[in-house]
Order: structure tokens, then sequence, then C-alpha cells
């Protein structure tokens, strides 16, 4: 407060040109202007930038340099100290209404529907009570770290295996205005359970809670994988980055859309047809590479269908998602863990996580 200019460190790397060819043009909310800068080739110094008086702790000055024909040299973003994290969303929609008995518990809130079997810990995706973007319950999920050696096999793995679960109990009870479902269960090296807390609008948490009992083991991802319905293939994200701006097409950028499939626009072609369309728009069984790339640190990400049904996660820049299309529909992991280097898991060693999660509606239900 009261400050007003900053000034940021340059360096000018040509060996001919003064900046004073060059512009310096700065924007900062809704105020944006120009800086006159003078240093000579191979010279260090400053840039005075003017802070306008709106500015307020945790706004981004955003910096942006052309040379004399207008081509782009340098853009960046200079935060102004330490941005305030934004409170997470609360669930203050009330208890949703649920019953229970020996096989089934059913969950009513506003928009959704839940019908869970216990014996088997997971929806009933196919009966009609079940409303939900989501066919499946959340369930644990790890890779295993690649390091490119095929004589693992699989090289790539998705774990827990699934077909090695055993389910112990499914439980329901109200607290803190919310549902809370918790599975307990086991697989060949995990034990733990998984709680889902929703209100009736959707609104809730989803937490896991681990113990790993097996020999040292390499992985990449950690958290929950949840299985939509097929009509959820569209992704949105925002998500912070240490980098300040990229391309529009690129897929590592801090905000964006994709659809798992490109348009039709681009139909397929043989492969010794060079493609018209981005390599963002490349796309397997999985889906674009746009679609399908782990979003890292996001604040908000959403996995919805056309009609405005889907699964919202929303952080402070420490959870990753990653989502691709399935079988038997489309997959949307959570991730508390996402790291280019392995992790590695010791015997004992216990894997959790918390995330803030939200069924949104249809769009003709959300009034």
């Amino acid at each position: 407060p009261g400050q007003s200019s900053i000034r940021v460190p340059v360096e000018n790397r040509y060996a001919f040109t003064d900046f004073r060819e060059l512009t310096f043009a700065w924007e900062c909310n809704a105020d944006k202007g120009t800086v006159a800068v003078a240093l000579p080739p191979a010279m260090s110094g400053h840039i005075e930038i003017p802070v306008p008086a709106a500015a307020k702790e945790g706004d981004s000055v955003r910096l942006r340099i052309t040379d004399a024909k207008g081509e782009l040299i340098n853009v960046l973003a200079i935060q102004l100290g330490q941005a305030k994290p934004a409170p997470l969303p609360a669930a203050d929609g009330g208890i949703p209404r649920w019953s229970e008995d020996d096989n089934t518990i059913l969950v009513r809130g506003k928009s959704y529907g839940l019908v869970i079997d216990r014996s088997a810990g997971a929806l009933r995706a196919d009966d009609s009570r079940n409303q939900a973007p989501a066919r499946q319950l959340p369930a644990l999920h790890l890779t295993r770290f690649d390091f490119g050696d095929l004589k693992v096999a699989p090289p790539y793995a998705m774990l827990p295996e699934a077909d090695k679960r055993v389910v112990e109990s499914v439980t329901a009870r109200e607290e803190a205005e919310m549902l809370a479902i918790t599975v307990k269960d086991r697989y060949a090296l995990f034990d733990g359970a998984i709680t889902w807390r929703i209100d009736a609008d959707g609104m809730g948490t989803v937490s896991y809670d681990y113990s790993y009992s097996g020999d040292e083991l390499f992985v990449r991802e950690i958290g929950v994988r949840w299985l939509l319905q097929p009509a959820c293939d569209e992704l949105h994200w925002r998500r912070w980055s240490e980098w300040d701006t990229f391309p529009a097409d690129h897929i590592g950028r801090t905000e964006g859309q994709a659809k798992a499939r490109r348009p039709a626009e681009w139909p397929d072609a043989p492969e010794y047809v060079r493609p018209r369309w981005p390599w963002a728009m490349d796309q397997t069984e999985l889906g674009t590479n746009d679609f399908r790339g782990s979003k890292f640190n996001i604040y908000e990400a959403l996995l919805t269908a056309p009609d405005g049904s889907g699964l919202r996660v929303h952080a402070r820049a420490d959870a990753h998602v990653r989502a691709c299309l399935d079988t038997q529909g489309v997959a949307f992991h959570v991730l508390s863990t996402c790291r280019l280097a392995p992790v590695v898991l010791h015997r004992g060693d216990q894997v959790s996580g918390r995330f803030c999660v939200q069924l949104t509606a249809p769009k003709a239900q959300k009034n």
C-alpha cells in the first residue's frame, strides 16, 4: 500500500541492440502503459514500472516486450507480494435424504441420486434411481513409475489391482451437515478406506488413507480415480504455473478447456500425410493430447458433459488432475502426488490425501 512503483532487475543480452529500440508495455488489472528504458548491450540494470493506486497485494503486473517491428521478445507476469489463498467452497447445502438396508444405501440430493451396493462397494450405475455423473465410487489410484525397462511386466501399470479388491464394509453416517460414505477395503498390497462426504447440493470432500505392505515400489501418481459417464468428455481447468505465459494451444497453459476428441473438421489421416491439426489435437484411444495431459497444481478443474453435469475439483494449487477415455466412460484422476521423478513407497508407508469435490448439476436443474 502506498508504493508508487516497482523496480525489476533486467539484463540486456543483445550484442548490438540498446533497450531504447524496444517497447516495454505493462498491464495491471485495468491499467496499462509503457515505460522508457535505456540500457546498452551486455549491461544489467533496472526497469521502473508504475504501480496503479488500486493495485493490491497478490495482483500481477504483466510486462510485454516487443521489438521495432512489433515482434514479441518476452512476456512475464510479476506478482506484487504474496497472493492470499482463496477459501475453498464450503458444503452448506445440508444433509441429503438417505436410507439404507442390508444391501443398499440410497442417497438423494437436490439434483443427483446415488444407489450404492454395500457388498460390492460400488455404485449401481444401471439402476434408474442412480442419477449422477459418476458411474463408480472414487477408488485408490497409483501408477507405477516407468523407467523404460521393458523387462518389467508391464512397464506401466495402474495400481492397486482391482481384481484383488476385497470390500470389508460400506457405511453411511451424518456428520457436519454432510453424509459421510466410507468404503473400507483392501487389495493385495494396500489396506485402508475412502470416505466421500457430500451435501444435498453435491458439494463435499473425498479423503483416502491406505497402508502399503509390499516391497519397495516406485510410483508416479497417488490419488483417487473416478469413472464418469461417457458424456463427460470436456475438461476445464485453471492452475498455477512457474511459467507466466503459454501459447494458446499449449497443453500446459494455465487456463483452458479441452475436448476428448478433436473437431470433425480435422478427420483422421494416414500417418504418411502431414496432419493439419496442432500437436495438442493428436489423439489416441485415451483422447487428445490436450485432454489427457496432466494438469498440475490446479485451483479448479471440471470434467463435464454438454448438459453441465460432471465433477468439479477445487484446490489451492496442491492437487493435480488427469482425464482420459475409458471403455466404460471417462476416467478422472484426482491426485495428491504427480511427479516427473519417482516417489518410493516402503513397507508400512501410508498414502493419504483429501480433496474438495462437487457433483455439478445439469443446466436445466441448476435453478
